[in-house]
């Protein structure tokens, strides 16, 4: 499909073939790194469709094509028979799952008569696509037949496409899974059968060792003397935490790092596999030695349980199933990286577009939004500080507003991480569409872009990591984005220097027209509140904490303002709202800066969109099993994960949709409601002065958000129309 492309680094040429066998490799890489590898096998079944589709789309290219059909060849070649004999064994080799497909089978007397239809079927297909593609292209037929049809046709397109997802798809999966999924079209029955009652045996003796632990809990709530607050009355009455409830659990992901009892936790799961390992954790005296010893491995066991369950067997589990304060042991780099990862993610690209927007003192805005949003951090640490059974940012909504407050900011909360999903498309479409800006799509009729095509491209590779429970391998990746916001600025800083573009000072000094919607994006750029109470309960030393939120809030407020000046001065008016799409294309460093804001929030999406997800899982009815099923939720994920692919599509500007987000949810997320919460949880203890810091920065709130909303949206019609 590419056959021009290559690459040179450091003196050595890649061809087209060798490029796309590295990059493929990196796409399957980190699916292979996954332990839940369910829904994968579930997509990977689709191999008999894929494979007559495969089959339709030669005919098509055959027959409408006009490629046509002429008989020629030789009626037997010895010289070459046994490389054909070969390859016909090839096809046939499957036995090795025909004891699982028998013992899965409802009536295994049927057995030889599935055998009889597979193999049939198998044989007359093979014989069919052979007629077909031989007479077709003749001697001229190379290994695939993808590789002969014609690429111009659609049918080619959809054809070659569809041989590199199926096998994509397949490669995560163990040797025998993949044979089974080649030959059959059964789903896996045997292996998901398994799956089910091994975790069903183990579910109850898990449910004794929770109950227990819940015990604890109880008794160490009902003997605390901690002052009482919404949040702990109604810890203490025993009722279901509120809506929602996976929110801790799913934002941890989100973070990235995760603390140093990694290597326990990899040592503990595979302990966990064996009957023998867990069936001493079953027993009632190694429970006690779990509730008295509270040493570093038992602690990392217990996590690791509680962790597979929440990723494997439940759609949420409530705060008290959570991973204690203290296994949770993150050094001060840990927490650090964290909040970087956390602040510097999509709004980097868009900072010199927001100084062109501004102007030259903008760059004092957003030097005063770093100062503000670290001070509303330290708001929320010293809310956090006021009551232990605070944990995350909904918990201190509730502690100051009720449940009211918790539900209102928890559906601003996941707002902001929808709409930075949107984002995410759009920057993912943007890149792409600057790399293949020629490519286009027409089906029935219907003519897409190249933004169009990478927008839904982009989306049917990230679809599958959504479907996923566990994702902690892939917030690993995710947590890079720290590295990878340091490798775009070096690329942009080279094409200036070494690529000799250059730096220029020019542009207005204030842009009062714009500068709004400038104000949104610096909004936008400081909008990662959301996870900071998750950052704090992680911490070995939660006093240290002032001093992670200044170094954090303090690099990328200077790294936001190198590179705003880098990228203003480098393309000057002529900047986009993301400075990789004014990167010269022929240099490699622009090749790695735009990959780069590719892959990133391709890891990225998943983890940012499943806390909405789990959210809405939770507010499905839990008498209903239908309704709790796996096909119901990956219904659910596949539905929101369209939806906003619908909206990126719809609305394809990312600088606007940055700054509506900035200016409207990041001002109440960042700004005003730590403000308010502050307020209410201290109240009575606080000074004048305090208080009146506070309500100046509700005002500057309120006011940057209704005037950036405004613009925003104002921009935002036009821009449609």
């Amino acid at each position: 499909m590419f056959p021009n492309t290559s690459l040179y680094i450091s003196g050595l040429s890649l061809d087209s073939k060798q490029v796309f066998a590295i990059t493929t490799t990196l796409i399957v890489l980190p699916t292979v790194w996954l332990r839940d590898l369910s829904l994968l096998s579930y997509l990977s079944a689709g191999g008999v469709f894929s494979s007559i589709l495969l089959a339709l789309c030669l005919f098509w290219a055959g027959s409408v094509g006009r490629v046509g059909f002429h008989l020629s060849g030789k009626a037997l070649d010895l010289t070459n028979l046994p490389v054909a004999i070969e390859i016909y064994g090839f096809d046939f080799g499957s036995h090795s799952v025909f004891p699982n497909i028998y013992s899965s089978m409802k009536g295994p007397s049927k057995f030889p008569l599935v055998l009889l239809i597979s193999f049939a079927f198998c044989t007359l297909f093979y014989i069919a696509v052979a007629v077909c593609g031989y007479t077709m292209f003749g001697d001229a037929i190379q290994s695939q037949f993808t590789l002969n049809i014609p690429q111009h046709f659609t049918s080619s397109k959809i054809a070659a496409w569809t041989a590199i997802l199926r096998y994509g798809y397949k490669s995560a999966l163990p040797p025998q899974v993949r044979s089974t999924l080649f030959f059959s079209a059964s789903p896996l029955v045997f292996v998901t059968e398994t799956y089910k009652k091994k975790m069903k045996q183990e579910e109850q003796e898990r449910e004794d060792l929770y109950h227990t632990d819940d015990d604890e809990d109880e008794e160490s709530q009902a003997h605390s003397s901690v002052p009482s607050t919404p949040l702990s009355r109604n810890d203490s009455n025993n009722d279901a935490v509120p809506w929602p409830r996976s929110y801790r659990q799913s934002m941890d992901l989100l973070t990235g790092v995760t603390p140093p009892i990694s290597t326990n936790l990899v040592s503990s799961f595979r302990k966990r596999r064996q009957s023998s390992a867990f069936g001493s954790f079953a027993s009632s005296s190694s429970k006690q030695s779990l509730l008295i010893y509270k040493d570093e491995t038992q602690n990392s066991v217990v996590t690791s349980i509680k962790s597979f369950i929440d990723s494997h067997l439940k759609l949420s589990v409530p705060d008290d199933l959570s991973i204690p304060q203290e296994n949770r042991k993150c050094t001060i780099s840990q927490s650090l990286l964290n909040g970087i990862n956390v602040l510097c993610g999509g709004a980097l690209l868009t900072m010199p577009y927001a100084l062109k927007e501004g102007g030259w003192l903008g760059l004092l805005i957003l030097f005063s939004f770093g100062i503000i949003t670290l001070y509303t951090g330290i708001l929320l640490k010293r809310c956090l500080e006021n009551s232990p059974g605070i944990h995350t940012y909904p918990d201190i909504g509730q502690a100051a507003f009720g449940t009211t407050g918790r539900i209102l900011l928890s559906i601003f909360l996941y707002a902001d991480l929808y709409a930075t999903c949107v984002e995410y498309i759009i920057m993912m479409s943007d890149n792409m569409s600057g790399m293949f800006p020629n490519t286009s799509l027409y089906i029935a009729g219907i003519s897409l872009n190249s933004n169009q095509v990478f927008a839904i491209t982009t989306t049917l590779i990230v679809l599958p990591t959504v479907w996923l429970r566990d994702l902690s391998l892939l917030s690993y990746i995710s947590a890079g984005g720290v590295f990878s916001s340091i490798l775009l600025a070096l690329c942009l800083f080279w094409v200036g220097s070494v690529g000799g573009v250059g730096f220029q000072l020019q542009g207005q000094v204030l842009d009062l027209t714009n500068l709004p919607v400038a104000i949104g994006i610096y909004g936008f750029g400081f909008g990662g509140h959301a996870v900071l109470p998750n950052i704090y309960s992680s911490m070995k030393e939660p006093s240290k904490f002032s001093l992670v939120l200044l170094m954090s809030f303090g690099f990328c407020t200077l790294f936001y303002i190198a590179i705003s000046v880098c990228g203003y001065t480098m393309f000057g008016e002529a900047i986009q709202s993301q400075f990789t799409l004014n990167m010269p294309q022929h240099f490699t460093s622009s090749k790695i800066a735009v990959w780069t804001a590719v892959i990133t929030p391709m890891t990225k999406y998943p983890l940012t969109l499943t806390p909405v997800l789990l959210s809405l899982e939770e507010l499905l009815p839990s008498s209903s099993r239908k309704m709790k099923s796996k096909g119901v939720s990956v219904l659910i994920r596949t539905l929101l994960v369209f939806s906003t692919l619908v909206v990126a599509l719809t609305v394809p500007f990312f600088a606007t949709i940055a700054a509506l987000i900035g200016s409207f949810v990041a001002m109440l997320i960042a700004v005003i409601f730590p403000c308010l919460c502050y307020l209410k949880i201290m109240k009575g203890r606080l000074t004048n002065f305090q208080m009146a810091i506070c309500i100046l920065i509700i005002i500057v709130g309120v006011v940057s958000g209704c005037c950036g909303t405004y613009s925003a949206i104002v921009r935002l019609i036009g821009e449609m129309t």
